[in-house]
């Protein structure tokens, strides 16, 4: 189909992974990328969720 198509071509190929290259790949966007914090709109119309700064957790 690529090839009917002027000017696109066609995307490479995707790498198959065995689970382990998986598994160290969300590791590392856990540990690198994911930044997780407590916003403040999560408390709208949830009266049964509190935040406790001190310890940096959500309770319910």
């Amino acid at each position: 189909m690529w090839r009917h198509i002027t000017g696109v071509e066609q995307p490479a190929k995707k790498i198959k992974l065995d689970n382990n290259e998986k598994l160290e790949r969300k590791r590392t966007y856990d540990q690198v990328k994911r930044k997780r914090k407590f916003q403040t709109s999560w408390q709208k119309n949830r009266n049964w969720l509190v935040h406790n700064s001190e310890i940096d957790r959500m309770i319910r």
